[in-house]
């Protein structure tokens, strides 16, 4: 039987760094996103769903229809759970106040 960690060396970090930029790792180098796609035939109810994820502007459409989809990218539930535990424990932590103003960031509004 071979003993594979006799003659075992690690990798550079310039080597471990270009492995991971290169995708072939399919190591993340962040959380992923979830994407959430809903489709709304009015105006009323596409703005209201934007004002529950966050948007405080003014929804101005460039075509006049009632048929909108709305794309929005966000963490995961477990991962915002993780991140509150941690705000209620660690000061430094800031999630909730701030949620909204990613969440917002995250969102596509495309009219159809």
């Amino acid at each position: 039987m071979r003993d594979y960690s006799k003659n075992f060396t690690s990798c550079t970090k310039d080597e471990w760094l270009r492995g991971i930029e290169s995708g072939r790792s399919k190591l993340l180098t962040f959380l992923p996103l979830d994407q959430h796609y809903s489709t709304f035939y009015s105006r009323n109810s596409v703005e209201r769903r934007l004002q529950e994820l966050g948007f405080k502007g003014h929804l101005e459409p460039a075509y006049k229809t009632q048929h909108f989809q709305v794309f929005d990218w966000d963490f995961s539930s477990e991962v915002w759970q993780h991140w509150t535990k941690l705000a209620t424990e660690d000061e430094t932590v800031l999630v909730a106040s701030h949620r909204t103003n990613i969440r917002a960031a995250g969102l596509l509004l495309e009219q159809v």
